[in-house]
């Protein structure tokens, strides 16, 4: 399972809270099957794509995050893989 977590940081954090956030990060490191992890440009977030994860290592993971940031999580697969069953719902 392919999954992408869109996360934003809450509206007002201080600089402190920032900073506490980044000092859990350097703490964690990425999640576990984390295969791209993209910042936006903007500052306010970012995009992790994960592959093969355990849901509940995601859920402590979140639960660790979730004083700093706001998720939400899709479940993803290649476009080859969902093709066949788009065309087979059709017929």
């Amino acid at each position: 399972m392919m999954t992408i977590t869109r996360y934003r940081t809450k509206p007002y954090m201080s600089k402190a809270e920032t900073a506490e956030m980044m000092t859990l990060f350097a703490e964690i490191g990425e999640a576990a099957g984390t295969v791209a992890h993209y910042v936006d440009a903007s500052g306010g977030g970012g995009w992790v794509v994960q592959e093969g994860q355990d849901p509940t290592v995601d859920y402590v993971n979140t639960l660790r995050y979730s004083p700093y940031l706001e998720f939400e999580v899709s479940i993803v697969m290649p476009v080859d893989q969902a093709v066949p069953d788009i065309l087979a719902a059709l017929a």
